[in-house]
């Protein structure tokens, strides 16, 4: 019974058959190669975002690390600025006085006008409480009259009061602030500071302050901003009690700021060892940005439509300006606004018109990077967005900060995407393609078959009536159209013949020449099978005889392979020329096996290295043996001198396998036992692999010759290591692997970066020594000059005269002393300059450094000062 099909596929014929092989041996590998790029470019793609991001990440971490402690080195400078320490003297004795100058001067009027300042502040102020004009509002006189002048009777615009150098009365204020005024404003505008203040460490007023908000003249202490950001750096700096000393409080909302975001930086100022008062600095946020947004310029720096880098402290709020805040603030706020923020937030950064210290970022990346941990991730940032980022912490004169560098998932992808559609289309194009050539081979092939099947059924039907079938084909096909046309031709012969016969039209003699060739072929037939039984037997005796053979020859070689070259077997088993044969061989390796021994034995000096068999066999082993022998003395003698090196020595052949270290490098390696991965008398025979996190790199430049040598700077727990990696070879200069040669050089690190910092530390003296000798100079020129004058004047002032002239003296005599100390500091650097490749090579060794101005010539100066001013 005719089976009807298991499957669908039963009852399709070849031609749908084929075409669905044919589809399916083409698209399987096309959807396989798919897949498998998709996931190549998918990885390469993480790989090159994550090595770019991090790069960023990085770079702008330097960048702000390195501007905040070039702050921290100007605050210090700046302080230390004998202007500075004047400035701050005169204007603190300058504010005690204001309220005895000027109290006539200032009344209800003028307290008006100041209110109505503040009023204006509580309005642009987001965030405070209706009373906050009236709590702000100065209880001191002398503040009072202070922001009336420079605040609220300045002419110019807020936002440009520092424009006004002098408020034109002549109080001993006024005229110290026109003199340092411009020179402050100066420095603020060149270095791009929000604000520069000077604050006196007794009283703890703002007797000065450049930008002139609703803060100065306020006192620090016991005023509205004593706890304020600007109020706790003050107190930090005075707490600090040292010159050098720097304060820096974060970011937080300040209210004579509007409520924005200020971060103040602070170094107390001394005059002769004695502190008279602060310097503060309040942070160039527009800087800060700066540097982080890469000046607005996103898509220059490689972060395309969507990257950015920001940074966020530790209350989770950024320290610069969002990207998409800048670019795009409606979309920004339409998105944070949506995902629930608190509204207050969404208004204050509106009001402001900044996002520093007031949108937060709880990302798993801000976490990590607050919690000290560095690391790239792909998870939704602030706006609820798929990101790639690259995280890490951030210091900041010892503030802990996050940082991240961050790329839209779907822009770092878009390649990605592009690929894919390409491929699909391509993939498309090509199934099209293979279907059409599918059809028309399985349509060929199909007809080819389906034209011999027809005349197989006519055939088989009877129908010998039918022309051969068309075949120019030499394959599988054209074979059987072929013997379908022979069995066509054979049966029409066969009827043609049968029917002649059934009409006794056949010749009888045709019929007996037939017969008589069946005849001969029978013969013939048996001819050949009696031969054939002659030559199976020949032939069956030869196999017998060579397998005897070869059983003997496989026996033979058994004892051979058991090193039992002494059984007799060896010499009886094989006859005939072959056993004479095998016999001589025996021989000949029981000898070669003795010579081993030797050599095996180390033994290279027997003298017993001639072949009985007199051959060549012995010329050649003696050969051998002497070379071994130059060689086993050479090596002798390499390894001696390598175990006595007293440089650290490690040898690795070509799989990077340790295979030798000399005395020396396990000696020295031996004290750093505890920060290895292994033990050290476990070294050798392990891999180098284990000395690298991703040993990939170093296999790669390790593997070829072509990138040797090669040296780099490792640190091993305390100590840093210099190396260098050479390649070595064989006679043949094949390469049998890296050599590697170090050192400790930490000691020598510190020996240089002790020396650069002394070198520093002269060039910075010699500099104060130089303005002091200048100063001076100036000094005593001055009191010379004032002192011919009184001497012309009258008798009366004869004394006074003479005394300005013993203080000229002196200052003359001090300006000779530190003029000698500047001499003995510039020989001292040219000293050092001259001779620092030997402090490399040396500990370095103390230095003499001239003695700055003794406290008794500041005073001097400051006398002879006190006295013109009172002579004027």
């Amino acid at each position: 019974m005719e089976n009807s099909g298991n499957s669908t596929g039963g009852n399709w014929d070849i031609k749908k058959k084929l075409i669905v092989l044919m589809i399916l041996t083409g698209l399987i590998p096309l959807i396989l190669s798919f897949v498998a790029t998709s996931k190549v470019v998918h990885e390469n793609i993480l790989e090159l975002n994550k090595s770019r991001l991090t790069s960023l990440r990085e770079s702008k971490k330097l960048q702000i690390e390195n501007y905040f402690k070039q702050i921290g080195n100007q605050v210090i400078t700046f302080s230390t600025n004998t202007m500075t320490v004047d400035a701050l003297g005169r204007f603190s004795t300058a504010f005690s006085q204001v309220e005895d100058q000027m109290q006539s001067k200032h009344g209800d009027t003028q307290n008006s006008k100041l209110m109505d300042r503040y009023k204006y502040q509580m309005e642009n102020t987001p965030g405070v409480s209706s009373d906050a004009a009236t709590r702000w509002f100065p209880k001191q006189k002398s503040t009072q009259i202070l922001q009336s002048l420079y605040i609220s009777e300045n002419t110019h615009p807020i936002g440009e009061k520092e424009k006004l150098d002098t408020a034109g009365d002549y109080s001993s204020y006024t005229q110290v602030h026109e003199q340092f005024h411009p020179m402050f404003r100066q420095y603020l505008e060149k270095f791009g500071y929000y604000d520069i203040f000077l604050v006196d460490a007794d009283t703890g007023f703002i007797v000065y302050s450049v930008f002139k908000e609703i803060d100065y003249a306020t006192n620090l202490k016991t005023g509205p901003y004593s706890n304020s950001g600007i109020g706790r750096a003050f107190n930090a700096a005075i707490a600090g009690n040292a010159p050098d000393f720097v304060a820096i409080d974060d970011f937080s909302p300040y209210e004579p700021s509007y409520n924005a975001a200020a971060s103040f930086i602070a170094s107390p100022v001394y005059d002769v060892g004695e502190m008279i008062g602060v310097l503060i600095f309040q942070a160039p946020v527009d800087r800060i940005d700066a540097i982080m947004t890469s000046n607005k310029q996103w898509k220059k720096v490689g972060l395309g439509d969507s990257g950015e880098v920001y940074m966020v402290g530790p209350d989770f709020k950024l320290r610069n300006n969002s990207r998409f805040f800048v670019e795009t603030p409606k979309e920004y706020f339409s998105t944070i606004e949506k995902l629930g923020v608190d509204p207050k937030s969404i208004e204050k950064q509106k009001a402001l018109g900044t996002t520093i210290g007031i949108a937060e970022v709880r990302s798993l990346g801000s976490k990590a990077a607050l919690q000290g941990q560095s690391g790239f991730q792909i998870f939704p940032d602030y706006r609820s967005v798929p990101v790639l980022s690259s995280y890490g912490p951030v210091d900041i004169l010892g503030l802990k900060w996050g940082i991240l560098a961050e790329l839209d998932e779907a822009e770092a992808f878009i390649t990605q995407d592009l690929i894919k559609d390409m491929s699909l289309y391509i993939s498309i194009g090509l199934g099209v393609v293979i279907l059409i050539i599918a059809i028309y081979i399985a349509g060929l092939t199909s007809r080819r078959i389906k034209g011999v099947v027809t005349v197989v059924e006519k055939i088989a039907n009877g129908d010998l009536k039918q022309q051969p079938l068309n075949n120019s084909s030499s394959d599988e096909i054209g074979d059987l159209t072929r013997s379908s046309n022979q069995m066509l031709a054979t049966l029409q012969l066969l009827q043609e013949q049968t029917q002649e016969i059934a009409a006794g039209q056949l010749d009888t003699q045709e019929v007996l020449e037939n017969i008589k060739q069946g005849q001969n072929l029978d013969q013939a037939t048996g001819f050949i099978r009696n031969k054939y039984q002659v030559t199976k037997g020949d032939l069956a005796d030869a196999l017998d005889n060579l397998n005897s053979q070869m059983r003997k020859l496989a026996v033979q070689a058994n004892l051979i392979a058991n090193d039992d070259l002494n059984n007799q077997i060896l010499d009886t088993s094989l006859t005939g020329d072959l056993g004479e044969a095998f016999t001589k061989m025996t021989e000949k390796m029981k000898w070669v096996a003795g010579q081993a021994g030797y050599i095996a034995t180390n033994d290279l000096y027997n003298s017993n290295l001639k072949d009985d068999t007199n051959g060549t066999l012995g010329d050649s082993m003696s050969t051998m043996v002497k070379n071994l022998r130059v060689a086993t003395t050479e090596m002798a003698r390499s390894e001696s001198l390598m175990k006595q090196m007293p440089t650290n020595v490690l040898y690795a052949d070509t799989d990077l396998t340790m295979q030798f270290m000399n005395p020396e490098s396990a000696k020295t390696l031996k004290t750093l036992e505890q920060y290895l991965p292994t033990k050290v008398d476990d070294m050798i025979g392990q891999s180098i692999d284990i000395f690298h996190k991703n040993p990939a790199h170093q296999r790669k430049i390790l593997s070829d010759p072509k990138n040797l040598p090669h040296t780099a700077q490792i640190q091993v727990g305390p100590e840093i290591l210099d190396l260098l990696v050479s390649p070595l070879f064989d006679e043949s200069q094949n390469y049998l692997g890296p050599m590697l040669t170090w050192e400790i050089i930490t000691q020598k690190l510190e020996m240089e970066k002790k020396e650069r910092e002394q070198t520093d530390e002269m060039r910075s003296v010699m500099m104060q020594i130089t303005e002091v000798v200048q100063t001076l100079g100036a000094s005593s020129e001055e009191l010379a000059a004032v002192s011919t004058e009184m001497g012309n004047n009258s008798q009366a002032t004869a004394d006074q005269a003479n005394e300005v002239s013993s203080l000229a003296d002196i200052i003359s005599q001090n300006v000779q002393t530190v003029a000698t100390g500047t001499e003995e500091m510039s020989a001292s650097i040219k000293e050092i300059s001259g001779n620092s490749s030997e402090a490399r090579r040396s500990p370095p060794m103390p230095l003499r450094v001239p003695k700055r101005p003794t406290k008794s010539s500041v005073n001097w100066e400051t006398a002879a000062r006190k006295l013109v001013m009172s002579l004027k």
